[in-house]
């Protein structure tokens, strides 16, 4: 009983330990992202991005546990149309980061979203997941917590009603500004 009733300090210790520094990085965040357009791979032939993708996004962190909603644009091209149809994913995601020091940090992150390939003929939307990385540096700055990120993520979307599915690869630089 008594290596129980020590367990049972150590584990209470631990965890608040870890809620009091977890409490002094935790809250919300907006952010914005930029990049060039996404990397391709589709079964359906001729799908390509065009032009630059953006992403807003937003999301809550506890700690080094988070949670993130994002929306990402790209103008997209099928065959040798011109460039109008608009991709868009709406993502919700699970994040960790790891701090590295100096305000330095590295994130991974997994989640689902949902992709929609339209046109004013036409339009497309399935489910699919995602997985990402990167590295974030916190400014230090008096007003509001803000930082800078840039991450490479990958997601699949398997578009199951037409039978054809689309692979995305994409760089982002972006900043985050605490609210």
């Amino acid at each position: 009983m008594l290596v129980f009733a020590r367990m049972k300090r150590a584990l209470l210790g631990m965890a608040l330990l870890l809620g009091s520094t977890q409490a002094a990085v935790a809250g919300p965040y907006l952010g914005l992202a930029v990049g060039p357009s996404p990397a391709l791979d589709s079964s359906a032939p001729g799908v390509e991005a065009t032009g630059r993708a953006a992403r807003l996004l937003g999301g809550y962190r506890f700690g080094r546990i988070g949670a993130e909603a994002s929306v990402t644009a790209s103008d997209m091209a099928w065959g040798n149309q011109p460039p109008d149809y608009d991709g868009r994913q709406y993502m919700l995601a699970g994040k960790y980061n790891l701090p590295l020091g100096d305000g330095f940090e590295a994130f991974g992150k997994v989640g689902i979203l949902s992709t929609t390939v339209a046109s004013d003929r036409e339009s497309w939307s399935d489910t699919g997941f995602l997985i990402g990385a990167g590295f974030e540096y916190k400014l230090k700055v008096p007003i509001a917590p803000i930082s800078v990120f840039v991450h490479y993520e990958l997601s699949r979307t398997d578009f199951e009603q037409d039978d054809w599915d689309l692979t995305s690869r994409q760089w982002m630089l972006g900043f985050t500004l605490g609210i």
